[in-house]
């Protein structure tokens, strides 16, 4: 809505990331970063990530227009409520279940830790597939 060009909101944005970056470093030397009980250091640190990321996305979504490589993102967005749910009660717990012999049979002997770090992708997947299958079928869970 602003009449500045796109190429200078993003110079703004990055600006204005860097500087919260520095500043929740800074303070972390004082007060120390613990999500518990939100930290300023933590509140600047997490602030300045996120919106990092937001601007990335405006960059590769608005400016540079590649629409089409954001099904990923569409995919969960259009059903948020039923993902969330579905991984906190029955879904991450039963897919982990199921794939985590597999993981650790295959890769558990070289690291434990790549093991781990490849379950935790696979579950992902497998939640995303799941909200693809819904996308597919044209099934959105709203209130």
């Amino acid at each position: 809505m602003n009449p500045t060009g796109p190429n200078e909101k993003i110079k703004r944005f990055v600006l204005a990331r860097i500087i919260c970056l520095v500043v929740s470093y800074v303070s972390s030397i004082f007060t120390p970063v613990i999500k518990r009980i939100s930290t300023t250091s933590f509140i600047f640190l997490s602030g300045a990530w996120t919106h990092l990321s937001l601007t990335i996305c405006f960059w590769v979504i608005d400016i540079k227009s590649y629409l089409k490589k954001t099904l990923v993102f569409t995919v969960v967005g259009v059903n948020p409520l039923f993902i969330y749910l579905f991984a906190s009660v029955v879904g991450a717990e039963l897919f982990m279940k199921i794939i985590k012999p597999f993981t650790n049979s295959l890769i558990g002997g070289f690291s434990p830790w790549l093991a781990s770090f490849t379950l935790g992708f696979i579950v992902l997947f497998c939640l995303w597939y799941v909200c693809y299958w819904l996308f597919q079928k044209r099934i959105f869970i709203k209130i």
